[in-house]
């Protein structure tokens, strides 16, 4: 998977949202609803939000989920928790 993605940020620092969606088959709605969750780590500037290539793998970790079936909803806000308190340490870190 670190290939695929890798090929698509050789170019590039950063990706756009329409790009993100076509590179993995998803809408752009898909894209936003997963950003507004909090699913989908990303980089802001002003009001472009662009991916880079370590927050695209990011999302396919959180993503992948067992072949039982997608996630629910309390997974969902679990994750999105997990996210925000490893985003809250880095901050720490970087202080």
């Amino acid at each position: 998977m670190d290939d695929f993605i890798g090929k698509y940020f050789i170019a590039k620092n950063f990706i756009e949202k329409d790009e993100l969606a076509e590179m993995i088959g998803v809408s752009i709605e898909t894209i936003n609803r997963h950003l507004k969750s909090g699913i989908l780590p990303c980089h802001r500037f002003g009001t472009r939000v662009r991916f880079s290539a370590s927050d695209v793998t990011t999302y396919f970790e959180n993503c992948a989920f067992p072949a039982t079936g997608m996630p629910t909803n309390r997974q969902k806000l679990e994750m999105a928790k997990a996210i925000e308190c490893e985003k809250k340490a880095e901050k720490k870190c970087a202080s």
